[in-house]
């Protein structure tokens, strides 16, 4: 049980104690754990991500991002899900948070390219210490997130196209499509495209 987490544990270099730079906001983690069936074994995890299950952050207090991530992976690995149900859960979890009253601003505007525009310091409002670029066209654009080797595995970069699909959806995009162009142990690069 819980092989993925382990893999991930086992890939850091200082554990959950790995790159305290990286902070991403809470809303992320409380957006899995109110999914229905986010329940895992406690006593089978170790005490940090069983204590954060038992008593989740608020939504507006930061975290750090390996704990997040330890925390997806966990409930992902309870649920039995292979790599295509971690991309199709984690889709429905970004399609409620981008259309949660916490987020809804963010992406409440009338088009893809006018939430692109201001990607950049949505991105900071929940993320520190992972940097995002973006490149726009008319109807595409490129992403570049970059961060420490091995914060983001290539599976938590396929799960984060589906935060980018999620809300250029939401900000009005039909026939979005997010594919990461390229993964690699210190960034991923995602193209964008919508009518």
């Amino acid at each position: 049980m819980y092989a993925r987490l382990h893999a991930y544990l086992d890939s850091l270099p200082q554990g959950l104690d790995s790159f305290p730079e990286c902070r991403v906001k809470a809303s992320l983690l409380r957006g899995a754990l109110d999914d229905p069936g986010a329940r895992v074994k406690l006593d089978a995890l170790p005490e940090r991500l069983a204590s954060l299950f038992g008593s989740p952050p608020p939504v507006t207090q930061w975290m750090p991002e390996v704990v997040s991530v330890a925390a997806h992976y966990a409930i992902a690995d309870a649920r039995g899900f292979d790599d295509d149900d971690v991309l199709m859960w984690t889709y429905r979890v970004n399609q409620r948070l981008a259309q949660s009253r916490l987020y809804r601003a963010m992406t409440a505007v009338a088009t893809p390219r006018l939430a692109l525009r201001g990607a950049r310091l949505a991105w900071g409002m929940i993320h520190k210490g992972i940097g995002l670029s973006v490149r726009l066209e008319d109807d595409s654009a490129r992403l570049t997130v970059t961060h420490p080797r091995g914060v983001w595995p290539n599976l938590v970069h396929r799960a984060n196209a589906t935060g980018f699909r999620a809300v250029l959806e939401s900000s009005g995009g039909s026939n979005v499509e997010v594919f990461v162009a390229e993964s690699s142990p210190d960034r991923a690069i995602f193209d964008c495209s919508w009518t």
